[in-house]
């Protein structure tokens, strides 16, 4: 069986074509490839098997970030018995510490404490991004989900001293506040 000459040149032209993109793309990858490879071998065991635990602890901290984000989504963290609890407990507290507080601004501390968490990890991450524009989705998440949590009688102080502001106002500036102040100055 004789195949006509303009699927020859056809068959002839596309292997040609992807010999030239092999001899395009092969060196690139095969000097990098060495070069990483030169490099390996130029590490001691320690440094070796430092950089590979180091890795496995980054990727562990990514995935533990990852499951964290998605826990949250799915389930609330706590049930409304135990919020309740925490609501009364702070309650209590505040007005002992501070018996001049009406009971409408205590109400409105005591909930305000249950959106903090969030709005500090959003200011930290916001603060993070600003001081290191380089950093990865995953840095950010890392660090984010390693921020300490600052003392509550420290947020609610902040909260305290800033009632005169409009609610809204009032907590993006605690919060970038806190944030500037005790962790990333």
């Amino acid at each position: 069986m004789e195949l006509p000459t303009s699927s020859l040149y056809l068959a002839v032209s596309i292997v040609l074509t992807g010999i030239a993109i092999l001899w395009a793309i092969w060196p690139e990858k095969y000097m990098a490839w060495l070069q990483a490879m030169k490099q390996k071998l130029k590490m001691t065991p320690a440094k070796r098997d430092f950089l590979d635990t180091h890795q496995k602890v980054e990727q562990f901290i990514r995935d533990s970030s990852r499951r964290q984000r998605q826990l949250e989504h799915e389930h609330p963290k706590f049930d409304e018995e135990t919020r309740r609890i925490s609501r009364d407990a702070r309650r209590k507290r505040l007005e002992q510490e501070h018996p001049k507080l009406d009971e409408k601004t205590v109400d409105q501390i005591v909930e305000d404490m249950e959106r903090m968490p969030q709005l500090l990890r959003d200011a930290y991450r916001k603060r993070l991004q600003q001081r290191c524009p380089r950093l990865d989705e995953a840095t950010l998440d890392i660090n984010t989900f390693l921020m300490p949590m600052p003392p509550q009688q420290l947020v609610e102080r902040a909260l305290i001293e800033r009632m005169h502001l409009p609610e809204e106002v009032r907590m993006q500036e605690v919060a970038m506040l806190i944030v500037i102040r005790h962790f990333l100055p």
